[in-house]
């Protein structure tokens, strides 16, 4: 049941940790204070860390992590840096939430959780103030030393009065995993509109959420999120970037992993950073998630494996929920500023399915800023036209539904969405009413990814039509043009349980090939063949470091 599994979560949480599970505890504390020493000018140990620290002199036995604060302006400036430093230094990061309300980044290593949390200054009562508790700004001005385990760290000044604001009776042990509980009066945000719009959204977001609404309701504060904001894109990498990736496109895009997440940087010109940057260009690749490398870190992509074969600079363009379309826009925007002898399309086998796309949500609810441009064919069904992204500014995402009619008339995914929206009251709802009873219903499954495959067969002439493009920037710009199939999980399922002739793109790729004899088609099943097992292939849906590997091999003997 349900309740029983929390309560061994629980237990789990509040188990009195071991002098071993302490020593570990220490010793990455200690690295962690050498990255925060190194990226930030101030940071302070905080909550039940530094509670154990000042009362104990050591830490709290059945605490389950360590917890320091910073000052979220500064924080916010400089997440790339603490990323990337705390990477270095070995940790695994899985969280991040880059929000002026709730900034945090949850690092894990040594048995433990390391939890750097922002606070940011409220002006209108002079505190620093996190999503849950508000303290007086006066103890982050400055700080004082707090000895733990014979080693100094910065504390907010004077500790006891903070503890005490924060705490109200800290000298008390207690022993709960209910964060509430250990807050004092004036601290936890509980009074006010604040905890009474949270308790709101809570209720909203179980029976009618942001999937369900055609345009749920959003704030500047949403929109900040999206920081890959683009005019004429939709979305794009932006130059000298790093970040944790995950979809900023959603939300509800904060997520915790345990086998960490892989932090994504880009370099000046917007490819993701590969392992001879100053090299001359010999291939460049442009696509989607796949060939953006998700879930892995910048060193195990197949573009950094073929860089280091090769000896020089392999651009990677790829970016998350590309279609077909978005990618040969960016490579006509981009070629001149990032030359390259070999230029590769790399898509994943659902690409058509996102270019008849225009709103995101409605291809894949929670996508709410995923708005597009899109090729469609002209009246002879053979010249391309462009549909341009209807949005002039990123403010226009908070007033999405001006945009009605074009939305429906120019997405071919509306009647989809809306369908699988009323799928979510007949199923889904049910199921997760039942689960909070302790009841596990049997989800019914509904088959998104054989929707997806179906646009090869009914946009064929908008495949051909888009090879064309392709082919004309590859005449004017005097690039080796190649197209490369690429696979998810799912998609390496489907095709290992059909013969050739019964693969959705069989077709479109077969006149491709005929039509368009200078264009390389390759596919990277046959990359594959020789694995006995997918799993290994893949991290989730994305490619493994084992998969990134095979495909830069193969492409370093094909080129």
């Amino acid at each position: 049941m349900k309740s029983s599994m929390n309560q061994s979560k629980n237990k789990e949480k509040l188990r009195t940790r071991s002098s071993k599970d302490l020593s570990n505890q220490m010793e990455g504390l200690l690295v962690l204070s050498k990255v925060l020493n190194t990226t930030l000018k101030r940071w302070f140990l905080s909550g039940g860390t530094l509670l154990g620290a000042y009362r104990d002199g050591d830490f709290i036995p059945w605490d389950w992590d360590v917890e320091v604060n910073v000052l979220t302006e500064e924080a916010c400036e400089k997440e790339g840096e603490l990323l990337n430093g705390l990477v270095a230094a070995g940790f695994l990061i899985a969280s991040s939430d880059s929000s002026i309300e709730n900034f945090k980044i949850v690092a894990v290593g040594w048995g433990t959780e390391y939890e750097i949390l922002g606070r940011y200054l409220r002006e209108i009562d002079d505190t620093r103030t996190r999503i849950m508790t508000k303290v007086p700004a006066r103890f982050f001005k400055t700080s004082e030393n707090v000895a733990l385990r014979g080693h100094d760290f910065p504390a907010p000044s004077p500790t006891d009065q903070f503890l005490e604001a924060l705490y109200g009776d800290w000298k008390t042990p207690l022993k709960t995993e209910d964060k509430k509980s250990y807050f004092s009066k004036s601290a936890f945000r509980k009074k006010g509109s604040w905890y009474n719009s949270q308790l709101i959204k809570k209720f909203n977001k179980f029976f009618y959420p942001p999937e369900v609404q055609e345009f749920p309701s959003l704030k500047s504060s949403d929109i900040n999120y999206f920081q890959s904001w683009d005019e004429e894109l939709g979305w794009c990498n932006q130059p000298n970037l790093t970040k944790v990736d995950k979809s900023d496109f959603s939300i509800n895009a904060k997520k915790k992993v345990t086998h960490g997440m892989a932090v994504f940087n880009t370099d000046d010109k917007s490819s993701r950073i590969c392992s001879y940057p100053s090299k001359i260009p010999d291939i460049s690749f442009y696509g989607d998630s796949l060939c953006m490398c998700r879930n892995v870190s910048d060193v195990e992509t197949f573009s950094w494996y073929l860089g280091e074969l090769r000896g020089t600079r392999i651009s990677n363009y790829g970016v998350n929920n590309y279609g077909l379309d978005q990618a040969l826009l960016l490579l006509q925007k981009n070629f001149q500023k990032d030359p390259s002898k070999t230029v590769v399309l790399a898509l994943s086998s659902t690409t058509m399915a996102n270019c008849c796309s225009v709103y995101g949500h409605y291809l894949e609810p929670g996508n709410l800023f995923a708005i597009k441009p899109r090729f469609q064919l002209k009246k002879n069904e053979e010249e391309l036209e462009l549909i341009k992204n209807p949005l002039n500014s990123k403010q226009d995402l908070l007033k999405l539904n001006k945009y009605i009619k074009f939305f429906r008339s120019q997405d071919q995914h509306f009647s989809f969405w809306y369908k699988i929206r009323l799928n979510y009251f007949i199923n889904h709802l049910p199921r997760n009413i039942a689960l909070r009873l302790g009841v596990n219903l049997r989800s019914k499954t509904n088959n998104i990814f054989n929707y997806k495959l179906n646009f090869w067969k009914s946009q064929e002439a908008l495949f051909l039509g888009m090879m064309t493009f392709f082919q004309k920037l590859s005449d004017q710009y005097g690039f080796k043009p190649i197209f490369l199939l690429q696979h998810q999980k799912r998609s390496m399922e489907y095709l290992r349980d059909k013969g050739q002739e019964e693969l959705a793109w069989t077709s479109a790729l077969t006149k491709a090939k005929e039509k368009f004899p200078n264009i390389t088609f390759l596919d990277e099943a046959e990359i594959f063949n020789s694995s006995k097992y997918i799993d290994e292939l893949y991290v989730h849906s994305y490619h493994s470091p084992k998969a990134n590997r095979m495909i830069a091999d193969y492409l370093n003997i094909y080129l």
